[in-house]
This record gives structure tokens, sequence and C-alpha cells, in this order.
């Protein structure tokens, strides 16, 4: 018994204890409070920040998969759509028998021909206008540059006047030259009636002209008016020349510019002059007559300033022998001034010759 109790006590469990029932191990190796057991963990603290993001991010996930699942169903749905019309097309197309096949392919080999045709032309076409273009590039060189212009059929204009109208000038290139536009530029001018430009290669253009001629006069102010035999107004100047003077028209003084025509009555009346004229040519009297009053279309007037008569002629009518008549008295009246009436009835009276007192 004393052996036993004469054993040396184990550490660990001799327990004293305190005053104040603290319960400790007197020699322990391991302090507990100061050293943590291996496998445990401590345990962390709460905190409201972090718990708050947490549960933002998990709303974001949430809505986040919300949004894929709307997705995936919007797209199941138009697969689905996607399906039906296929489905219909399919139900749609039709069997093609053995000569449907045959011209579906006539078809196709039509097209390939047409497509190769195409081809071909478009070949064709770059390479013409390649040519052409060459052709343009030299028609506008130098080469075809004016040195030389000619002026034919002119009277009363002058070369240099028509080349001014014309517009056309040496050293410029011929095709850059509009036909038209010289043309119209010449006819400008009231004497030129017609006109004809001609490119003659290389170097030269060509201008043809016809000119109109005064046949008549108009006392117009101080000055004259002069026209041709189709009423054209010439030019107005205040040189009187060797024409007869028309009395009694009605064109206004306004409407009286170098270009212009006369007015439809007074062409009408011109048109009677006309006839007058050839007449009193034919009889050789067309250098006597020097006015012709037109006023009154039933009764025209011949006027011989240097003989000192005035014919009567009436109307346009039987013509011929009125001027006939008329000549006969000019004859035997050669040294007396009066007037000759033939607006009657000549074959039957004859012309009348009343002498001035």
């Amino acid at each position: 018994m004393q052996k036993e109790n004469n054993k040396v006590p184990n550490r660990r469990s001799i327990i004293r204890v305190s005053k104040k029932n603290d319960i400790k191990r007197e020699d322990d190796i391991f302090s507990f409070d100061e050293e943590k057991i291996m496998g445990l963990k401590d345990l962390e603290k709460p905190n409201a920040k972090r718990d708050r993001k947490n549960i933002e991010l998990i709303k974001k996930q949430r809505e986040k998969s919300k949004k894929q699942n709307e997705k995936n169903k919007k797209k199941k749905e138009k697969n689905k759509k996607s399906k039906k019309k296929i489905i219909v097309k399919k139900k749609k197309e039709k069997i093609l028998t053995e000569e449907e096949i045959e011209k579906l392919q006539e078809k196709k080999e039509r097209n390939r021909i047409i497509r190769k045709r195409i081809l071909r032309a478009s070949k064709w076409l770059g390479l013409i206008l390649l040519i052409i273009g060459g052709i343009i590039y030299f028609l506008l060189s130098p080469f075809f540059n004016i040195d030389i212009i000619n002026v034919s059929g002119n009277e009363k204009l002058t070369k240099d006047e028509i080349i001014s109208l014309s517009g056309i000038q040496k050293n410029q290139n011929m095709f850059k030259i509009s036909i038209k536009n010289t043309e119209q530029g010449i006819k400008s001018n009231a004497y030129i009636e017609n006109v004809q430009v001609k490119r003659m290669l290389p170097k030269e253009i060509d201008i043809i002209v016809s000119e109109r001629k005064e046949n008549f006069m108009i006392e117009f102010g101080n000055g004259y008016v002069y026209i041709n035999n189709q009423g054209y107004i010439l030019e107005v100047s205040n040189e009187k020349i060797d024409k007869p003077i028309l009395v009694g028209l009605m064109t206004k003084e306004d409407e009286i510019k170098p270009g212009n025509r006369l007015c439809e009555e007074d062409l009408e009346r011109l048109q009677d002059v006309l006839k007058i004229m050839n007449s009193v040519e034919e009889n050789e009297m067309n250098n006597e007559i020097t006015r012709i009053d037109v006023t009154n279309k039933t009764n025209y007037k011949l006027v011989l300033e240097k003989d000192g008569k005035t014919i009567h002629l009436g109307d346009t009518s039987n013509l011929s022998t009125k001027i006939v008549y008329a000549k006969e008295v000019l004859v035997k009246t050669s040294e007396e001034q009066g007037e000759i009436f033939v607006n009657n009835d000549v074959e039957t009276n004859g012309a009348i010759f009343r002498k001035k007192v």
C-alpha cells in the first residue's frame, strides 16, 4: 500500500483549485488562453456592409438569369416560326415532271448564253469607247486649229463684219465651234437671209452667205428705212437710195427695227406692190417710179416725180393692160405734168389724162 502511495502522480492529472474556483493545471504544457487548437476556426464577426453587397450581387445574378431566360424563350419562338415557314414552303413545292425539268434546263442554258453574249458585247463596247476616245482626242488636238476663214456671197456686208458676227477666231480648234450657233450669230444681221458654215479639214472654215437687198424705202423721221421684197426691215439710215418710197403703211414706229418685219396688213399691201412692180418692169417703167401710195387698197397710186405725173391704178386687177395704157399716155404727154387715170374700165374708156393747172 505504501508503495502505491509513494508513486509519483502524473502532472496532467493534478488539478489545483484556486480560491476563485478557477481551474488550473499545474505545470500544464498547453495554455488554452494563449494557443489555438488545430482544426478549429475562429468565428468571424458579423459585417453589415459585406452582407449588403452579397445581397446586391445575388439580386443582379437573378436579374441576369431572368433576362437570359427571356432571350432563350424568344429564340425558341423564332425557331418555331421559321420551322413553320419551312414546312409551309415544303407543302407548297410541287414535284416536277420530266418536261418541267427539261424546260428549267433549257431556261438555264438560255440564261447562260445571254450572259455570255452580254459579256462579249461589253468587251466590244469597251473597245469601241476606247477608239472613240482616241478619235476625239485627235480631233481636239492643235492639228485642227483654224488658219484660214473664207467668206463668199457677201455684197453689202464686208468679210470682217461677217467673221465678227460668226464669233470664229483663228488658232481656234474647228471642232470646238458650234456650226448652229455660228450660223445664228451671222443671221442676227438683218441683211443675211441664209448662211452656211462648212469645216474644210484640216485648217479652213468656209462661210457662204446670201444677202437681202433693199427694194423699197419708208420715210422715218428725218431718215429712211430700207426694206426688202419680203417686208424685212434691213436698216435705218439718213441716206436716201434710188428705190421707190412706200407711203401709207400701217406698221407702228416702235416696231420699226432692223430684223423685224412689217405688220400683216402691210405685208398684204406689199404683195400687191410686187405685182405692180413686175408689170412696170415688163414695160420698162420701173426706173421712173419714185413713190407708191398704198393708203387705199382699191386705188394704188404711182408717183413719177421726174415726169411730174401720178398714175391712179385702182386695185391690182387687169394690171398689165392698165400699165400699157398709162405708158402710152406718158409718151404722148412727155412734156406735160398731170394725172393719169387707169382705175376705170380702160378697155372701154381707155386712159384719161388730167393736165396739171
